[in-house]
């Protein structure tokens, strides 16, 4: 079995640079559409319920590729599946340039969620091949995991702020999204590199370490009130005829997820995660509030607050709870804990999306909320019984 593997000078900037481009516009490309999510559906004549599925679509990409291409990067090496993940990045924005609709916006989901998942192993190995000193790991996994919420939060706002002057089904944010996505395929494929591919197994199944099972309940269902934000509440701010907001909400949940970051690394991970139990079922009461008294402002106090829980606090602890549990497995361990976060991610918005059309979305917040409460009050109970830490300062 050969050993070696794709190298980068650590010297070389432009390619790390790469990298982090194409992170960034894997990621901006997911959320581009946020803003016009009503739009698709209106012109589709559908509900919420369709559009909370043509949003779960995502999960039919991103968990076969966590699943089944883990390995994928050691096989091709790692700069022909980023070239890959930006090319499938330019046909959903082309898809849903074309043909705007809900059929349209769930294959742009589906390649969406296949690119990030091809991107996410990849450029994190290539990163630390291209970095150098004891903390390459722990760099690389913090460049990708940045420049991918800075994507998130950009494609949203950026289609936003393109709205301003009129609705339209064809906001100037998509060609220059898909411009600046074949310039980077461009310059990635010029860049001279050495490619040496493994012979590993390209399958590789996550793996939930003992004692796992609780964090990745928690990540999941912090999760899932990010999936019903983002897919169902831009439905519903379109009723309350706010629909230029929708692209705020999709980019204050990464950016209240980044804000964290300051405090989260003050916390041990156990209290990150005691402070994403607290913080996730306040920002669905706010939310809820919101929505039922037709209420700006608690909506997006609830995104900002759904956002540092999920993206901030829970997500540092439980993966690095996850780590320190797996082992040896630590990669099959985070395959795990981020399955369980596209899972809920995209799950909810199905179910709660079928309780919002034969209800009201009130109702399907107001069971999420009973959802969250229960969970915080789930694993408080557990964390007294296995006498875990509290909220300590380390």
């Amino acid at each position: 079995m050969s050993s070696s593997v794709e190298t980068v000078g650590s010297s070389d900037r432009l390619m790390v640079a790469l990298v982090s481009g194409t992170v960034l516009l894997v990621g901006t490309a997911v959320s581009l559409p946020v803003p016009i999510y009503a739009e698709y559906a209106r012109v589709s004549g559908l509900g919420s319920k369709a559009l909370g599925m043509a949003f779960a679509c995502y999960a039919f990409g991103v968990l076969p590729s966590l699943l089944f291409l883990g390995g994928i990067s050691d096989r091709i090496g790692r700069r022909l599946p980023l070239v890959i993940s930006l090319c499938l990045s330019i046909v959903a924005i082309a898809a849903m340039s074309a043909v705007p609709g809900l059929p349209a916006l769930a294959l742009a989901r589906i390649v969406q969620g296949l690119a990030v998942g091809l991107t996410g192993a990849a450029a994190t190995a290539l990163l630390v091949e291209s970095f150098s000193g004891a903390l390459a790991s722990e760099w690389a996994a913090a460049c990708v995991t940045s420049m991918l919420a800075v994507g998130y939060a950009v494609g949203g706002l950026a289609t936003a702020l393109c709205l301003l002057p009129g609705q339209t089904l064809f906001p100037l944010s998509y060609p220059l999204t898909l411009i600046a996505c074949v310039v980077v395929t461009v310059l990635l494929l010029r860049q001279p590199y050495v490619a040496d591919r493994r012979q590993t197994k390209l399958v590789r199944l996550p793996y939930l370490p003992a004692g796992g099972g609780w964090i990745c309940v928690v990540i999941g269902a912090a999760w899932s009130l990010v999936g019903m934000i983002l897919s169902i509440v831009p439905y519903e701010l379109s009723h309350l005829g706010h629909p230029g907001w929708s692209g705020l909400i999709a980019f204050l949940i990464p950016l209240a997820g980044l804000a964290a970051r300051p405090a989260r690394t003050r916390l041990s991970p156990y209290a990150a995660i005691n402070l994403g139990l607290v913080l996730a079922p306040t920002g669905c009461l706010l939310l809820l509030d919101g929505v039922a008294n037709g209420r700006l402002g608690p909506i997006l106090l609830g995104a900002a607050f759904s956002g540092a829980a999920a993206v901030g606090f829970s997500f540092y602890g439980g993966l690095a709870l996850i780590a320190a549990l797996s082992g040896a497995e630590k990669a099959r361990g985070s395959a795990a804990f981020f399955l369980s976060c596209y899972v809920g991610m995209c799950g909810a918005p199905v179910v709660l999306g079928w309780i919002a059309e034969r209800t009201t979305t009130t109702t399907a917040l107001a069971l999420l909320s009973v959802v969250l409460c229960g969970v915080s009050v789930g694993v408080w109970a557990l964390s007294q019984i296995r006498d875990r830490p509290g909220l300590t300062i380390r």
